[in-house]
């Protein structure tokens, strides 16, 4: 029994990267089930055992990206020292959130799914960003951070989400600029 399921997670696993490469190579809207099955190297009906719909499998990927994306926050918080100067703290999370720009692509055209009408994509992502909120609180409690941080955790994931576009069309924003805006 322990063997299926490892087997049954693996497809999941290999059905869910394959449309997270497709999808940031095509859009959400570019690629179909059936393209993600090719990919995979499945057969439609195994993909479809796994994934009857597309909005299925979309919300999988945004649990997956979500945990990778509250991770590296619960990672940031526990590593934070009081003695870290607030700008370099804040300019290393800037920083571990743009460097990926596959990341930075799946969570824009997620954002975009969800503000398109995929109301259960809404809901997920609303949830995210509170936990989010609180985790940035968190961290922000444990710097010496200016009053602008603390009581407003949205405002600097909303400066966060500008500089992920600002990354994919090449503005090359200043990570040290930002967080010195951030923390002045």
């Amino acid at each position: 029994m322990a063997k299926q399921t490892i087997v049954k997670s693996d497809a999941k696993y290999k059905i869910i990267n394959s449309a997270e490469q497709l999808m940031i190579a095509r859009g959400i809207g570019g690629t179909s089930l059936a393209d993600i099955a090719s990919f995979a190297n499945f057969s439609k009906g195994t993909l479809y055992y796994y994934y009857p719909s597309k909005e299925k499998l979309i919300l999988d990927i945004a649990d997956l990206h979500i945990k990778r994306l509250t991770d590296m926050l619960y990672f940031w918080v526990r590593s934070i020292n009081k003695e870290w100067d607030a700008g370099n703290a804040i300019k290393q999370l800037i920083i571990a959130f743009t460097e990926n720009e596959d990341a930075l692509k799946l969570h824009i055209m997620l954002n975009c799914e969800a503000v398109s009408g995929n109301e259960p994509l809404r809901a997920k992502l609303n949830a995210a960003y509170r936990e989010w909120e609180v985790l940035l609180d968190v961290g922000f409690l444990k710097l010496p951070v200016c009053a602008r941080l603390r009581s407003a955790p949205n405002l600097f994931l909303t400066m966060l989400g500008g500089l992920c576009v600002d990354v994919l069309i090449g503005m090359e924003p200043d990570a040290g600029q930002a967080a010195a805006y951030a923390v002045e």
